[in-house]
């Protein structure tokens, strides 16, 4: 896990219980939850003595593998939350977290598991999650391997598996080791979420470091060796970038993120004001905001597109376009308040961003979307990321 999420505990918001998600139940676990109802050692929210089966589960078009989906209120909160007893899942409080359906379970984990073991980073829309963004603001992000004391270890691990997979793609010929590319995802995140500075200076960074390492043939030695040179040369002492916003890049990415939600879930649009907003109260502060920096290094750490993709470059389209997101996100709620944007405020921007980029965005739809920035030019694939002339 990263360090700066390996602490995390629920704190009971309420966000994944309440947000209208169609919630699976597997067959055991829908076993269980009838025989509690029976026993009378659980009680759907609102329900009386006598609960029927519709009341709490809908099994009408079960998804693949479950026995049905959940039930929800009007409000959009799942049948079991119960508002008034501490925020809690009634199903939990009865039964204990066992019981939970699996994706109550994994919530807000978002997990990978490669050769190398489980790497597990946590989705922003929690709001514990994204207010961690702000905690340990001395402490740089880094990559750590969690002890037996720890929280989350021990917890069963769901998610993309790439075990026995081929490697991570460099580029369309030539797949990373897997200790040149732990490397790799190490110095990207140290550099994404190092201390004191700019968020888009280092992304600008981690691109030219790309760059320089799709160029690695055997005959510069190791791949390892020269993802380490790669990192010490390339990516500490920053990349130049100018001081125009890429906007209509941005933007771009933006959309690509929103055209990949499947249809009949929400899509996020861009707002055609967020230029003028971003100008007036966005811009000057976001070089200093260190929680970007630590979004963008949760991006780079255990996703999934870099075992999709063809490429690094795919793999660093995919952190530009979670930082236009945020960005994009930052604008709208910034120029609704009329300020400049601060901590607090990245924090439920983080929140918007990370409701798109993990849970309605298709990410093998958005892979395949910039499968042909591996056949770019470097100019035109550094244009296109949003962050100025990199070129």
């Amino acid at each position: 896990m990263l360090n700066l999420q390996r602490d995390f505990q629920c704190r009971h918001s309420g966000a994944c219980c309440t947000s209208g998600w169609h919630i699976p139940i597997e067959p055991a676990t829908d076993a269980l939850v009838a025989d509690g109802i029976r026993a009378g050692r659980l009680r759907a929210s609102g329900a009386g003595d006598h609960v029927t089966r519709d009341v709490w589960i809908d099994t009408s078009h079960p998804p693949d593998g479950a026995a049905g989906v959940l039930t929800m209120r009007p409000d959009g909160a799942c049948v079991f939350f119960d508002a008034n007893a501490g925020r809690l899942c009634a199903i939990q409080r009865a039964l204990g977290h066992a019981a939970l359906p699996s994706a109550c379970q994994q919530f807000p984990r978002v997990s990978l598991t490669d050769d190398r073991g489980a790497h597990v980073t946590l989705s922003h829309y929690c709001p514990t999650v994204a207010a961690m963004l702000v905690g340990n603001a001395g402490e740089a992000v880094e990559i750590v391997a969690l002890a037996e004391a720890d929280a989350a270890a021990g917890r069963r691990v769901e998610g993309f598996d790439a075990r026995a997979a081929v490697p991570p793609f460099l580029r369309p010929d030539v797949a990373f080791d897997l200790p040149a590319y732990d490397a790799w995802e190490r110095g990207i995140v140290k550099a994404l979420g190092g201390l004191g500075r700019d968020p888009d200076a280092a992304l600008a960074a981690v691109a030219g470091a790309a760059e320089d390492l799709r160029g690695w043939r055997p005959a510069r030695g190791s791949l390892a060796a020269d993802v380490e040179r790669v990192l010490r040369t390339t990516i500490e002492p920053g990349r130049a970038r100018s001081d125009t916003p890429g906007y209509a890049a941005m933007a771009r990415l933006f959309d690509d993120v929103g055209a990949s939600v499947p249809e009949g879930l929400p899509r996020p649009v861009c707002p055609h004001d967020w230029e003028s907003a971003d100008t007036a109260v966005v811009a000057e502060g976001w070089p200093r905001l260190a929680a970007v920096g630590r979004f963008l290094a949760a991006k780079a750490f255990a996703s999934s597109v870099a075992w999709q993709g063809h490429g690094v470059r795919t793999q660093v389209m995919a952190v530009a376009a979670a930082r236009a997101v945020l960005r994009v996100e930052t604008a709208r709620r910034a120029g609704l308040a009329g300020r400049c944007c601060d901590e607090a405020m990245l924090v439920e921007s983080a929140r918007a961003a990370d409701l798109l980029l993990e849970h309605l965005s298709d990410r093998p739809a958005l892979v395949a979307r910039w499968a042909g920035v591996e056949a770019l030019s470097s100019s035109a694939f550094l244009a296109g990321l949003g962050l100025g002339n990199l070129a």
